[in-house]
């Protein structure tokens, strides 16, 4: 059955090149003798359609700043100032101590996108004075949930993903949630508190997607946000090397280098945050 089909193939392409050769001189003749000029248009390269890009991230932030916490008799300051050590010191491992992600997913210019920061921190501390000793244990779980959506007002080199530079514009919403969970004692005295508190800041920014070399690209971002509608203020900078490790198939792995500053400034009743976080991020991509 394959030789019948295979000899079939052989007689239909040379009958094919016989018809090609017996044609072109009478196209030749209806030209006048000479060449026949062909206008041959590009097509266009087959759209890609949809791309996702899963990274899995580390970022030790410095901590600094200040925030007061209401209390039942009177306001409580707190002075912030904790190391990235601190914060490795201090993850919960009871719960899930940590987890970091990103997720975009695009389609040519316009590109949704989601990053979560999440950790659970767990500390106790003694304390001894000249009439009081005893104990305090703290518990604090901090979430930073960012939705958004950008759009490539400029491109060079390509289109969507494949742009080797662009600038985008971007919106979206930050979530914030903390808890704090305190558990005094001093002597046969126990004394708990404990609370939460969210809130949603709106922001604006701008991208720049820069392929500096086959395989290695930069991202710098900024953007500001709150405007009183949940911070009085809140500004973010990030900037990122990303360098290819390894094609398998359609998905490419990626490991990626960077710096990110977040920062907040929030008052409500009582409560007051104002403090920066800044520090260096390392992770890895999975580009679909």
């Amino acid at each position: 059955m394959i030789r019948n089909i295979s000899n079939c193939a052989v007689w239909l392409a040379g009958a094919l090149m016989w018809q090609a050769a017996a044609t072109a001189p009478v196209a030749a003749a209806d030209l006048g003798g000479g060449p026949a000029d062909r206008i041959v248009e590009d097509a266009p390269p087959p759209a890609r359609g949809w791309s996702l890009d899963f990274s899995v991230n580390g970022w030790l932030p410095w901590m600094k700043g200040d925030a007061v916490v209401p209390g039942a008799v009177q306001d409580v300051a707190v002075n912030l100032d904790v190391a990235p050590t601190d914060v490795l010191g201090s993850l919960d491992w009871s719960k899930l101590p940590v987890w970091m992600s990103y997720v975009e997913l695009r389609n040519g210019r316009f590109a949704v996108f989601n990053d979560i920061v999440y950790a659970a921190l767990s500390d106790s501390a003694g304390f001894e004075g000249r009439f009081l000793k005893g104990r305090i244990n703290a518990d604090v779980e901090l979430a930073i949930v960012e939705l958004g959506a950008s759009y490539a007002i400029w491109q060079s080199g390509g289109t969507g993903a494949s742009a080797t530079s662009a600038i985008d514009i971007l919106a979206g919403g930050r979530y914030w949630y903390q808890s704090l969970a305190l558990d005094l004692a001093v002597g046969n005295i126990n004394v708990a508190r404990s609370g939460s508190i969210d809130w949603v800041d709106p922001f604006i920014g701008l991208q720049l997607r820069q392929t500096v070399a086959p395989g290695q690209s930069l991202l710098v971002r900024g953007d500001i946000g709150g405007f009183g509608a949940g911070s009085d203020f809140t500004w973010q900078a990030i900037a990122k090397y990303n360098l290819e490790l390894r094609r398998i198939g359609s998905t490419t792995i990626d490991a990626f280098i960077g710096y990110r500053a977040l920062s907040a400034d929030y008052t409500e009743g009582g409560f007051q945050y104002d403090a920066i976080m800044h520090g260096p991020m390392m992770g890895i991509t999975s580009k679909f």
